[in-house]
């Protein structure tokens, strides 16, 4: 299914996880995330989402899916130094339809 194979490969990027000989990941030249700014915020769940609202979606996000997405930052652990709390909501915005329909 393409639709599952692209929600897949979004996850993969985001957490970086490779898959056996996956090019993708081998390729010295890959695009990896830098979420250093990101994590800093990991302790504010509003501040994160928003700062990600506004790199990722122009800060069109709507208000319900703002609410989804905090709560999410806000029930992830903070034991990694905010890094699972950023992608986990990275991962959720750009699997969503909010994203991949711009207006």
């Amino acid at each position: 299914n393409t639709v599952l194979r692209g929600s897949n490969r979004l996850f993969d990027f985001v957490f970086e996880v490779p898959r056996g000989n996956d090019e993708f990941f081998a390729n010295q030249h890959q695009i990896v995330l830098d979420v250093g700014p990101q994590r800093a915020l990991a302790n504010d769940p509003a501040a994160l989402v928003e700062n990600i609202n506004e790199l990722m979606m122009a800060g069109q996000m709507s208000d319900n899916m703002r609410n989804v997405v905090r709560q999410l930052v806000e029930n992830t652990p903070l034991d990694d130094n905010g890094s699972n709390r950023v992608r986990e909501a990275l991962y959720l915005i750009i699997a969503s339809p909010e994203f991949a329909v711009q207006r």
